[in-house]
């Protein structure tokens, strides 16, 4: 296995941005203010985001359970077919 192999755990990703967060706001020199009002926003763009990103995860998965029930519906027409044709025979 090599590194780009590698799977970061979604805890550890979630620590490292907290900590870059935290210290890209100490580092800013921005008051506090200024700061809530950015990390606000930046909520509200988040929000927006996974709410569209849901709609999108979920379309794909029905769609995909769609296409499953279609080809499990094919293949069943595929059997009761050849059934027929070896009961003709």
């Amino acid at each position: 296995m090599n590194k780009a192999d590698i799977i970061k755990p979604i805890t550890v990703a979630r620590e490292e941005f907290i900590n870059k967060t935290v210290e890209a706001c100490n580092n800013s020199g921005l008051p506090f203010f200024a700061i809530k009002d950015i990390l606000e926003q930046m909520i509200q763009n988040v929000d927006s985001a996974a709410k569209a990103e849901y709609k999108r995860d979920k379309e794909r998965y029905e769609a995909q359970l769609k296409e499953c029930e279609n080809n499990q519906e094919e293949q069943n027409e595929t059997v009761r077919e050849g059934v027929g044709e070896i009961c003709r025979k």
